[in-house]
C-alpha cells in the first residue's frame, strides 16, 4: 500500500469522527459569534485522533483490542498535551485581549 492510498484509508475513519466531534463542539458551545463556526477546532481534532485511529487499527489493521487501549492511551496522552499547551498559550494570548476560545472549541 502507497503512501497515498494509506493516507486515503484512514481519511474514512477520520473525517466522520472529526465532523462528529465538530457536531458536538458546536452543540455544546453554541454560536454566539459567527468565528465559533470555524472548521478548525482542538477538540474535534483531538476526537479525530483518539476515535478514528482506533477505529482505523481495529477494522483495517485487525489490532488485538489490548495493543488498540494501549495505543489510545498514547493518544489521550498526546491530546492532553495538546489542551495543555492550548491553556498555556490561550492564557498568554488572554493578556493581550486576544480570545482564542473558539478554536479550542470551549
Amino acid at each position: 500500500m502507497s503512501e497515498v492510498e494509506g493516507i486515503k484509508e484512514r481519511l474514512k475513519y477520520y473525517v466522520p469522527v472529526y465532523l462528529c466531534g465538530f457536531c458536538i463542539s458546536i452543540w455544546v458551545t453554541g454560536v454566539p459569534q459567527w468565528y465559533y463556526l470555524l472548521p478548525v477546532k482542538l477538540i474535534p481534532l483531538c476526537f479525530m485522533m483518539i476515535a478514528g485511529n482506533s477505529l482505523y487499527n481495529i477494522s483495517v489493521k485487525k489490532m488485538p483490542l489490548y495493543a488498540v487501549k494501549l495505543l489510545i492511551l498514547k493518544y489521550i496522552f498526546i491530546s492532553m498535551l495538546l489542551l495543555f499547551i492550548f491553556a498555556l498559550f490561550y492564557q498568554l494570548l488572554l493578556t493581550y485581549s486576544i480570545d482564542i476560545s473558539p478554536l479550542i472549541g470551549v
